[in-house]
């Protein structure tokens, strides 16, 4: 028994090569309209000033970028974000992360979605 587990385990590796190669470190980044505070702990502790970028001069063209600090990363996800059920931040359309052309990775939101009391956690998947 004790051997078809390991070797069920050891084929899943291969199938799913993702999970098993990666450190996954979460971030949590909290906004209260366009200041927003970066936490790199799990349990969401040492909030600091993150650093972001803002653009746009009316509420529907505003776009906000925010640092997440995952230089070195290979991959990211949205973990989840609070509250779930503000219909303005629909992930794909209004928010989403993107690697930058200098490696930084970054969540950006825009239009209502930027200037929504909002806090999302995000997974950095690092090379083990």
């Amino acid at each position: 028994m004790q051997i078809l587990v390991f070797l069920s385990l050891f084929l899943i590796s291969f199938i799913f090569p993702a999970d098993f190669l990666y450190l996954w470190e979460p971030r949590t980044l909290q906004c209260l309209s366009k200041g927003c505070k970066l936490s790199k702990n799990a349990d969401q502790t040492g909030l600091s000033p993150a650093n972001c970028s803002f653009s746009g001069n009316s509420a529907e063209n505003v776009f906000v970028e925010c640092d997440i600090e995952c230089d070195g990363a290979e991959r990211d996800s949205v973990i989840s974000k609070k509250p779930t059920v503000y219909r303005y931040c629909n992930r794909f359309f209004t928010y989403n992360t993107r690697k930058t052309s200098d490696g930084k990775w970054t969540v950006w939101r825009n239009g209502t979605c930027a200037n929504a009391n909002i806090t999302m956690t995000v997974h950095c998947a690092f090379p083990l």
